[in-house]
């Protein structure tokens, strides 16, 4: 029979019930102790194995075996749940292979290289390039940690998910460039041939153009003058209405500078002339207005002191071309005037008209510094002839 070590056991934590260097082994909780001090019997023991331990360990070192190569588990917190991360060997091993950390965790950004003998150490990852052409355009050198964008163009779209780098038309647009599609109305497509439908007044399609009415030359399309139908041109009345062609498909209708009003003009809003004269060739001038006011300024009365000689003229012929009137002269006092001559100008603090000679009054009743008691007062150089005063009746 083969000689048997046993052990010191129990069911519970032994205590302190060690000789140093004795082993204790507890059943319940399978945890080997050994003490390590005291050489009567009572001193401490240490745990040095446990079964839990020994669990865990086989846990986190996978052995390897014909089915699969060897592997060390990193398990998270507990606390998170029982994931792992595995490392692992390859299947097939070369020759016994050392590699030794690096003492730092580098910076942001670096790789983890090997300098060929099994060192490891952090490093910027090394920059490759490569060349990209195009049909057009210059050729670009693109480094490795850019950023390589495909734009689409008019019409195109490019697309990326998941590394996947998608291009695809858009659909065609009266605004946009794309694929467009065809409906059956208007064009038939077999395995063969593409036709086009000739256009209708149902259906549309391509439309043709009578000699009689057009003319194409290099595709462009004119319309010819005086076809049946076809309006080529607007013309307007000499001197009343003017028509402008703005060669972009519209005309611009307007007033001439000097127009000519072939009939009546109404005007139901106010009218303003600005200018040198306004010339009535008419018979008569009919005016419903109680008072008709001279000498304004700009539409409105004088805001200072003028000395314009204002009044009404009228045209005679006495062997010659003469004017008489009614004139405000020298902003003195009214002058009856049979001929007179008008100077012009545009001086408004001068006076313009010159009295040639006053002319004789006749009227019904005379009254002289106002009609107020006291005022009618008559003198004359000359002998009085058929004068009748009468004093009133008291």
């Amino acid at each position: 029979m083969a000689n048997r070590l046993q052990l010191k056991r129990g069911t519970t934590a032994p205590g302190n019930i060690f000789y140093a260097g004795e082993p204790v082994y507890n059943e319940t909780g399978k945890i080997l102790y050994i003490g390590d001090a005291g050489g009567t019997g009572t001193g401490a023991g240490s745990s040095v194995a446990s079964y839990a331990t020994y669990a865990a360990s086989l846990e986190m070192l996978y052995k390897s075996s014909s089915a699969d190569s060897g592997a060390i588990r990193f398990y998270e917190d507990t606390d998170n749940g029982t994931n792992f991360i595995t490392l692992k060997a390859p299947s097939a091993v070369t020759s016994n292979i050392t590699l030794t950390l690096p003492d730092s965790d580098g910076d942001s950004g670096n790789v983890i290289i090997t300098d060929g003998n099994g060192n490891l150490s952090f490093s910027s990852p090394s920059a490759s390039s490569f060349t990209l052409a195009a049909d057009s355009g210059t050729n670009d050198t693109f480094n490795t940690g850019e950023t390589l964008t495909i734009s689409g163009g008019e019409g195109i779209d490019t697309v990326v998910t998941n590394n996947t780098i998608t291009i695809s038309a858009e659909a065609a647009s009266t605004t946009n460039a794309g694929i467009a599609s065809y409906t059956s109305d208007f064009y038939f497509i077999n395995t063969w041939q593409i036709g086009i439908v000739t256009a209708t007044s149902s259906v549309k399609g391509i439309a043709s153009f009578s000699s009689d009415y057009f003319t194409v030359t290099s595709g462009a399309v004119t319309l010819k003058a005086g076809a049946a139908g076809i309006v080529t041109s607007i013309t307007g009345t000499e001197n009343e209405v003017e028509v402008t062609n703005n060669n972009n498909g519209t005309y611009q209708i307007g007033l001439p500078n000097n127009v000519t009003i072939g009939n009546d003009l109404v005007v139901n809003g106010n009218l303003r002339v600005v200018g040198t004269a306004v010339t009535f060739e008419t018979e008569t001038v009919r005016v419903e207005d109680r008072l008709i006011e001279l000498g304004l300024v700009a539409g409105a009365a004088p805001t200072a002191t003028t000395t314009w000689d204002t009044g009404v003229a009228f045209n005679y012929f006495q062997t010659s071309a003469k004017k008489s009137g009614v004139i405000w002269l020298n902003n003195q006092f009214m002058a009856m005037l049979s001929e007179l001559s008008d100077g012009g100008g545009t001086d408004s603090n001068s006076p313009q008209i010159t009295a040639t000679s006053y002319a004789p009054v006749a009227a019904g009743g005379l009254y002289i510094g106002g009609i107020a008691s006291g005022n009618e007062v008559i003198n004359s150089s000359q002998a009085a002839v058929n004068l009748t005063f009468d004093g009133g009746t008291y």
